[in-house]
């Protein structure tokens, strides 16, 4: 690396911008998505978020006590998409001091029940000021066995209002809604933010519509329930209509 390359490194570094509130919250909300399990009874959101942040932007959020805005986030979202919730059912949100982390970059780990990280009580929100690196690879780990589903193949396929070129389903979760931080985009007035996912899921592609405004079609016909997608399904999302295809 070259001297300017490591000054103009240093000075990304120092100028990074830290995380923002909003970023968090949705940042939140798609953890909360992700972590959802299937019960009988319908999805049930996690309760445990365990938040790691850089030493900058933790001490920001512990000194701006964020958790309360951060925990009725959570009631709104939960509320938004029909999870479950059982007697008695409260959030559980852990800050985390991570020296790996630089500035602006925010990792969240989530879990039914609580972990057995050592923390302190603050107002409702356990905040821990340093994470073992060893505990953070053992954390990253069970995440990894957990989410290591073998995808087989299949392609979701822009139809309408213009061709596109196959996007290849590698996650056990693929993301659609008109937020950037979706796996797949839609840029519709009609879409939300997070509209809809497709979850891999016992053996098949399943498609979830997240309490969107409009819901979402399958083959023409309106449904707000999960879907089992089957070859050449369309799948209309706004005024957007995709094609399945698995092999």
């Amino acid at each position: 690396m070259s001297i300017m390359s490591r000054f103009e490194e240093a000075l990304g570094r120092i100028f990074r911008t830290g995380v923002q509130e909003a970023e968090l919250k949705d940042k939140l909300e798609i953890a909360m998505v992700d972590g959802a399990i299937k019960t009988r009874d319908g999805l049930v959101a996690p309760r445990r978020y365990d938040i790691f942040l850089s030493r900058d932007d933790y001490n920001h959020f512990m000194q701006t006590k964020v958790w309360e805005k951060l925990t009725n986030h959570l009631d709104m979202v939960n509320k938004q998409r029909g999870y479950k919730v059982t007697p008695g059912w409260s959030w559980r949100i852990r800050l985390h001091e991570d020296d790996s982390l630089p500035r602006g970059e925010v990792r969240i780990q989530t879990g039914m029940s609580d972990s057995q990280m050592v923390a302190e009580q603050e107002d409702g929100v356990e905040a821990t000021r340093t994470i073992n690196a060893d505990d953070v690879r053992a954390l990253d780990e069970q995440a990894a066995r957990a989410q290591n589903v073998s995808i087989p193949p299949a392609w979701l396929t822009l139809y309408r209002p213009s061709r596109g070129q196959p996007m290849r389903l590698e996650r056990a979760i693929t993301h659609i809604g008109r937020h950037l931080s979706n796996e797949i985009i839609v840029n519709d007035r009609r879409v939300s933010r997070y509209h809809a996912e497709i979850r891999y899921e016992h053996g098949q592609f399943v498609v979830y519509d997240l309490g969107s405004t409009n819901g979402i079609k399958i083959n023409g016909a309106p449904t707000r329930n999960p879907v089992a997608l089957r070859n050449n399904d369309m799948l209309t999302v706004g005024s957007h209509e995709f094609i399945f295809q698995r092999r």
